[in-house]
C-alpha cells in the first residue's frame, strides 16, 4: 500500500503468521475497508507465498479516515479479525 494511501486503487497487503511468527499460506483473507463505519469495500487478497496475501486492486474511493479489516480463516476453520487505521489523503496515487 502506498504510504500515505491515496484516493484510487493500491495494493493492500496482509501478512499472516502463527503465534511463533512462522508465516501460514492456504488461509482465505478478505479486507474490509470501512469509513464512518459503513462498508465501502470488499476484497479477497490472494496469497503469494511466505504467508503473504495481497488485494492488488483495492479502490480507496474517497478521502478521510478509514479501517481496514482483515478476516483470515486458517485451513483448519480458525478465524481472526484485525484491523488497522489508516488516513487516505485527496489525489490518485
Amino acid at each position: 500500500m502506498p504510504d500515505p494511501p491515496r484516493v484510487g486503487v493500491a495494493a493492500v497487503g496482509v501478512e499472516v503468521s502463527d503465534v511463533d511468527w512462522t508465516p501460514r499460506n492456504g488461509a482465505t483473507v478478505i479486507i474490509t475497508g470501512l469509513r464512518d463505519g459503513m462498508s465501502l469495500v470488499v476484497d479477497t487478497a490472494v496469497g503469494e507465498g511466505a504467508g503473504r496475501y495481497v488485494a492488488p486492486s483495492f479502490r480507496f474511493a474517497v478521502a478521510g479516515d478509514w479501517v481496514l479489516r482483515a478476516r483470515i480463516e486458517t485451513l483448519e476453520r480458525r478465524w481472526v479479525e484485525v484491523e488497522r487505521a489508516v488516513k487516505v489523503e485527496a489525489g490518485p496515487s
